[in-house]
């Protein structure tokens, strides 16, 4: 039995001058990101990225951070309903790269939104310090697709639906990257690539998310073609080269408890089937977990059979894990904070403050403002509506489009309050395009 402290990291992030100009570092102190990459420089540095967001639609940044291609690796090891990310995406995830990343999101028409991300980076890794004369840069692009509306609490970086979406929710995503001349055999990871050697890599991925009351379906297929993946002068080196697919359902039970099954197999081209060992290698597992606070304070218990089919060596096993999951610690104790203040108070205080608001309204102006496609419209009132009620209205608008959620103020100010901005932003929704409005303006 190995134990170990998978993951151990701290994250800074913030905003400098203005809430348009964010910054997020994050350092890890496990074994996994404190060895030493190949090169040598020390790997602790995970992300060192400054971003420039001006609007809701357009995000840029410069520095290292996660490559956005498949959406197995794109979400957090934080955020899994399993111990640990699959064999597939452990054989094709790009990991962290230093360079220029962008990222487009709009909405098309009704409930249809299209996202689009892209980068161009040095293609060897993080923390690598230079990519040689040599070697090439990687370029990555990826576009996502939201055909019934976007997901709850960014829930299509989520595994599992803990979120609970009331309407079907469905993400098609697809990424592909053409890595120049790489000196690692994996790209962004992996050994050096021997004889000062380089290694053109093309690795392509195909993703669906699906979330529906409690149930969550997802499936990646990824793969990577090479000219030349064998080394004359390391035979037992090589790119993996082949194909990977992964497929696995979850469904939340009362309590907040989730059972998730996983199928995934890796495919090697026949040219490395000698230097890798088999020509499939398939893992079969099945997931537990108990959510105490999300994703930010779970415990996660999982059991995978592991078989490689036509080995040169019979592979057979069963491998157990169990983790503690403690994730954001603000989030964590506001959120249990949250919850024992309205085991106390109840929804009385606010059914009462809306009714108020309600019926001092004239007769037609409710009659107006309570029509229309919604069945149900919220406005959230307070004096200059920069900051309290923008919050709430954020909070309230990110549970899904059945309500129309308003905000305004008996007396509004000019602009959004920025630390209202910058704390919706670290709970993951984003008021950065909302104004004050004046409550008059909802009486016509």
């Amino acid at each position: 039995m190995d134990a170990e402290v998978k993951r151990i990291r701290l994250n800074f992030e913030g905003y400098v001058l203005s809430p348009k100009l964010l910054y997020s570092i994050q350092l890890g102190f496990a074994p996994n990101d404190t060895r030493t990459v190949p090169n040598g420089n020390a790997n602790f540095v995970r992300n060192a990225i400054l971003y420039y967001k001006p609007n809701s639609t357009w995000n840029f940044g410069v520095g290292q951070a996660k490559i956005k291609s498949n959406r197995a690796h794109s979400n957090s090891s934080s955020a899994l309903e399993f111990v640990d990310r699959s064999i597939v995406d452990g054989q094709f995830h790009l990991d962290r790269d230093f360079g220029f990343f962008g990222e487009f999101f709009h909405r098309v028409a009704g409930t249809f939104n299209v996202s689009a991300k892209a980068s161009i980076t040095t293609g060897e890794g993080r923390n690598w310090g230079s990519n040689g004369s040599e070697s090439g840069f990687a370029y990555t692009g990826r576009l996502e697709l939201f055909p019934l509306g976007t997901f709850k609490g960014k829930g299509e970086a989520l595994e599992g639906d803990y979120e609970y979406e009331e309407t079907p929710k469905l993400m098609l995503g697809g990424a592909y990257s053409y890595n120049d001349k790489s000196t690692r055999v994996h790209g962004q990871n992996g050994a050096i690539i021997p004889d000062g050697e380089t290694r053109t890599l093309k690795t392509y991925y195909a993703d669906l998310v699906l979330k529906y009351r409690g149930f969550a379906f997802v499936t990646d297929f990824m793969g990577r073609a090479c000219g030349s993946p064998l080394f004359a002068s390391d035979p037992d080196l090589s790119v993996f080269v082949g194909k990977g697919l992964n497929v696995q359902a979850s469904y939340m039970l009362p309590k907040h408890w989730s059972v998730a099954l996983r199928n995934a197999t890796l495919f090697a081209d026949e040219e490395i089937r000698p230097v890798v060992g088999y020509k499939n290698y398939n893992q079969t597992t099945f997931g537990l977990t108990k959510y105490i606070v999300g994703h930010n304070f779970k415990v996660q218990a999982d059991a995978s059979y592991n078989q490689m089919r036509e080995a040169i060596g019979p592979y057979d096993r069963w491998q157990f894990r169990f983790v503690l999951e403690v994730g954001n610690l603000k989030r964590v104790f506001i959120e249990i904070k949250v919850k024992k203040k309205m085991r106390k108070l109840g929804f009385g205080i606010l059914m009462a403050l809306l009714s108020l608001f309600v019926f001092n309204m004239d007769l037609e102006a409710r009659k107006t403002w309570a029509t229309g496609k919604h069945g149900i419209k919220v406005l959230i009132l307070c004096t200059g509506n920069t900051c309290r009620s923008q919050m709430a209205h954020g909070f309230m608008a990110s549970y899904g489009d059945d309500v129309a959620v308003y905000s305004g103020g008996v007396s509004a100010e000019k602009r959004v309050n920025p630390r209202a901005v910058m704390v919706m932003r670290e709970m993951g929704i984003d008021i950065s395009d909302h104004t004050p409005h004046q409550v008059d303006e909802y009486s016509e």
